[in-house]
């Protein structure tokens, strides 16, 4: 968005004049050969996005409400342990509904060992189940899938629940994992998520269950069989995570 600006009187090049937005106050330079009572145009920024409160371990912090490409640094060691849930409901024929978490490293490069998926349910030797990890108890992985459901929520009047979780302490996440991609898909074949009543996929804190990103999956809007939710990218130092909101399409 641009505006038109008046050079007040007194105002000469090169200095500073404070103008009021709808953002609120904003100061500018006065350009070069501009003159008391001349205008000239600026590029207004982006006004800022709604702020919601969110509780990490027990403290209340005020964060922006994602919308694609939107970035939220994560502060350190305050975001111990969080969880991509994804629930469903098919429109009477049943349809298979997947999630996953894949690591990659600082040079892009997707991490096998560190993909958790239905036939990788965590990424180290030892795991809990799934009533465990419902309680919040300490994996030795660091990143666990809670099992594969084959079919969607019972069509009744209940509130649409999690199916499918994968869990990840990120404190514990190994240092060659610079990023982690969070992602749901449709495994049944000839199926998308139009074929869908409803379904979500969404990254929560587990130790408050406040909600970081979620994106609604139901529908012809999104289509396809594959979308990228999120992706948590350690920030400088490595103590601490960046939260890129996705929220696109992709192919299988």
């Amino acid at each position: 968005m641009t505006t038109l600006v008046t050079v007040p009187p007194g105002a000469a090049p090169g200095t500073y004049m404070q103008i009021t937005t709808t953002s609120g106050p904003l100061m500018v330079v006065v350009p070069p050969n501009t003159a008391p009572g001349a205008t000239f145009l600026i590029v207004l920024p982006p006004p800022p996005p709604p702020v919601q409160v969110i509780m990490l371990s027990g403290h209340p912090l005020q964060v922006a409400t994602l919308q694609p490409t939107d970035v939220l640094p994560l502060p350190a060691r305050q975001l111990g342990r969080v969880y991509l849930g994804l629930g469903w409901r098919d429109k009477g024929t049943k349809v298979d509904l997947d999630c996953a978490v894949a690591g990659y490293d600082a040079a892009g490069t997707r991490l096998s060992p560190h993909t958790v998926w239905y036939q990788n349910l965590q990424n180290g030797k030892a795991t809990l189940g799934k009533k465990a990890l419902l309680a919040g108890k300490r994996a030795a992985s660091s990143i666990v899938h809670s099992g594969d459901v084959l079919t969607g929520q019972a069509h009744d009047a209940s509130e649409l629940k999690d199916q499918e979780r994968i869990y990840v302490w990120l404190h514990a996440v190994p240092n060659e994992v610079h990023s982690l991609a969070f992602e749901a898909n449709v495994y049944t074949q000839f199926k998308t998520f139009a074929d869908l009543e409803s379904a979500y996929v969404r990254l929560v804190n587990a130790e408050t269950e406040q909600e970081l990103a979620r994106m609604e999956l139901a529908g012809s809007a999104i289509g396809g069989k594959a979308v990228a939710l999120a992706q948590l990218v350690r920030a400088a130092g490595g103590a601490s995570w960046q939260l890129h909101c996705l929220h696109s399409p992709r192919e299988l």
